[in-house]
């Protein structure tokens, strides 16, 4: 979006994550504090660029976030 207040904008955009990459950025915390975790935990999808510019990847990611036999946390993953 080249926010000009934005930091990681004067970066420039490389490319955009694939939505097992995505996944796997919420697994990897989500592992680390499974003991923790009650039963409703958010996801923020942000960073550099706009996730919606990247709309197939991001909705996949979302997909099987959402999705029961996608992922259950308290069960192991």
């Amino acid at each position: 979006m080249d926010c000009h207040f934005c930091l990681t904008a004067q970066l420039g955009l490389r490319r955009n994550l694939s939505a097992g990459e995505m996944v796997g950025q919420v697994l990897v915390p989500l592992e680390d504090q499974r003991a923790h975790l009650v039963p409703q935990t958010n996801v923020v999808l942000m960073g550099q660029g706009e996730p919606l510019l990247n709309y197939e990847a991001v909705m996949a990611a979302l997909r099987i976030m959402l999705d029961p036999e996608g992922w259950d946390y308290r069960r192991g993953m």
